[in-house]
C-alpha cells in the first residue's frame, strides 16, 4: 500500500516557491506536500447510500433508546440514563464513517469543548473527545475484519516503538503502585486513549487531501485563540486579582483559550501556549518555503506571542529558543548568519515575554486582596 506521508516544510529544503497565502500540496520532499494516496482510504471513506433496512434499524435503535432514556430520567436514575445515552452513543459512531469521527474529535478537542466546559461549567463534556478516540480502536478493529485491507501493507512509523516503551512504563508503574481501575481510565484519557486517532493515520486511512485540510484548520483555530485569552485577561483573569472572583488558584490560570478550563480555577493554559508554539514554528517554516505570505507570517507570530504572553506559561516561553534551535539546526553550517540571527531573536522575545509577565501579572497582584497567595516573580 503507498504510504500516507505528511511533510513539513524543514529548514534546508527546497523553496522557490511563489509566495502567498497556504498554497496547494506541492510533491516535493520538505515541502507542505502530501503524497501516496492510500488505496484503503479511497475505499474506506467511500460514502455509500445506506440501504432501507438500516435505515429502519438505525431508526428503531435509536426511538427504543430515547424512550428508555425517558425512563431512567423519570425514575430518577442518571446512571441508566447516561449508560443508555453512551450505548445509543457508541452504536452511532459504529456506523460513522472513521474520517467523521476524526473531525469530530479535532473541532471538540480544540475548538467546542474548552468554551462548554469554561462558560457551561460542565466539566464532564471533557470525556467526549476522549472517548470518540477510544472508539476509534474499535472502527480500525472492523475495518481489519471487514476485509478492506487485505492485500495491503503498512509500515510500522519509528515513533511506534516509543510509544510501546512508553505503554511498557506505565504498565510497570501501574502495577508498581497498585492503582485502582478508575484511576487508570482517569489518567488514560488523554494519553492512550487518543492513540486511537494514531491508529487512524497508521492504517492509511487518511487521505492526502484530509491531511492538508488538517494543518489548514489548525492555523485556523489557532487566530481564535488571542480573542478568547483577551477576553479571559480582561473580565476573567483581572477580577480574580483583585478578589471580586474568589480563587485559590493564580488569576492568570483562567486565561486557557478555547482549550478546557475553568473561570475560578486552573485550566489546560500550557496545552494552549504549546500549540501555538508548533503553529508558529510551521507558519515559519512555511513561510521559508514560499507558501505563506510574510506579512500573514509576522501577524501570527505577533498574535499567537500575544496569546501566550497573556496565558503566563514559563516553560512554553522556555522552550521557544529550543524550538527554533531544532528547526534551524540544518541550516548551522549552510546559513550560519540567518541560523545565528533566528536563535538571537527567539532568545530577545522569550526575555520580552518574562518581562512582560512580571508587569502584566506579577506587578498587578502585588497590592490585590489575594496577594499572600502568590510569590511570583520573573526576576
Amino acid at each position: 500500500m503507498a504510504q500516507v506521508t505528511s511533510t513539513v516544510p524543514v529548514a534546508g529544503s527546497a523553496a522557490g516557491k511563489p509566495r502567498g497565502g497556504l498554497q496547494d500540496s506541492a510533491r516535493e520532499p520538505g515541502g507542505f506536500a502530501f503524497t501516496g494516496e492510500s488505496a484503503t482510504a479511497r475505499s474506506f471513506n467511500s460514502y455509500r447510500k445506506p440501504s432501507i433496512w438500516l435505515k429502519l434499524t438505525l431508526f428503531t435503535v435509536v426511538m427504543v433508546a430515547a424512550i428508555l432514556i425517558a425512563g431512567g430520567v423519570a425514575m430518577g436514575n442518571k446512571y441508566i440514563a447516561f449508560g443508555l445515552l453512551g450505548l445509543l452513543g457508541a452504536s452511532i459512531v459504529m456506523v460513522t464513517p472513521v474520517l467523521v469521527t476524526f473531525w469530530i474529535i479535532i473541532l471538540l478537542g480544540f475548538l467546542i469543548t474548552g468554551p462548554i466546559t469554561y462558560f457551561a461549567h460542565v466539566s464532564q463534556f471533557q470525556w467526549l473527545a476522549p472517548t470518540l478516540d477510544a472508539a476509534e480502536y474499535v472502527q480500525v478493529l472492523l475495518l481489519i475484519l471487514s476485509g478492506r485491507m487485505r492485500g495491503q501493507t503498512t509500515r510500522i512509523p519509528a515513533f511506534a516503538m516509543w510509544l510501546a516503551v512508553y505503554l511498557f512504563c506505565v504498565l510497570f508503574t501501574a502495577a508498581l503502585t497498585g492503582i485502582t481501575l478508575a484511576e487508570a481510565i482517569m489518567a488514560s484519557r488523554y494519553n492512550i486513549f487518543v492513540w486511537g486517532a494514531l491508529l487512524v493515520f497508521l492504517v492509511g486511512v487518511v487521505q492526502d487531501s484530509t491531511i492538508d485540510q488538517i494543518w489548514r484548520l489548525l492555523l485556523a483555530i489557532a487566530w481564535l485563540q488571542f480573542p478568547m485569552a483577551l477576553y479571559q485577561y480582561k473580565f476573567v483573569a483581572s477580577k480574580r486579582s483583585t478578589g471580586e472572583i474568589a480563587s485559590e488558584a493564580p488569576p492568570w490560570d483562567s486565561i486557557v483559550g478555547t482549550f478546557p478550563g475553568t473561570d475560578n480555577g486552573g485550566g489546560n493554559s500550557a496545552a494552549m501556549a504549546t500549540y501555538l508554539l508548533i503553529m508558529i514554528i510551521l507558519t515559519v517554516a512555511l513561510w521559508r518555503e514560499g507558501r505563506m505570505k510574510g506579512w500573514v507570517t509576522a501577524a501570527f507570530v505577533t498574535v499567537a506571542l500575544g496569546t501566550i504572553g497573556l496565558a503566563e506559561v514559563k516553560a512554553v516561553v522556555l522552550l521557544i529558543p529550543v524550538t527554533l534551535s531544532l528547526y534551524y539546526y540544518k541550516d548551522v553550517l549552510r546559513k550560519p548568519i540567518e541560523t545565528a540571527f533566528a536563535i538571537g531573536l527567539s532568545c530577545v522575545l522569550m526575555v520580552g515575554i518574562l518581562y512582560g509577565y512580571q508587569k502584566l501579572h506579577y506587578d498587578n497582584i502585588v497590592a490585590s486582596p489575594v496577594a499572600d497567595n502568590y510569590g511570583y516573580n520573573v526576576w
